[in-house]
């Protein structure tokens, strides 16, 4: 906070990668698929906008 404003700021890419990773983590139950297709939703996200 360089700039003297106080707050925070979202960052809405990662909170969608985050809520997406957290429902399939939530059905498939399993650690390694959690994580792939976390890297692969965030990989998307970035692609895309």
């Amino acid at each position: 906070m360089s700039n003297g404003t106080q707050g925070f700021q979202i960052n809405w890419l990662e909170l969608i990668a985050v809520i997406a990773t957290f429902i399939i983590s939530l059905l498939t139950r399993s650690l390694l698929w959690t994580v792939i297709i976390g890297v692969i939703i965030m990989a998307l996200l970035r692609l895309l906008f």
